[in-house]
């Protein structure tokens, strides 16, 4: 992970943020596993 993430995002955000996260990578790769 690049970048240092705020304090409170890991106290009760830190769940929500890594689905966002994983989710956000997920469906990248499989657009761009689609597309190409």
């Amino acid at each position: 992970m690049t970048g240092p993430l705020p304090r409170w995002s890991w106290r009760g955000a830190r769940r929500r943020e890594c689905w966002a996260i994983v989710v956000c990578v997920a469906a990248a790769s499989f657009g761009q596993g689609r597309q190409e």
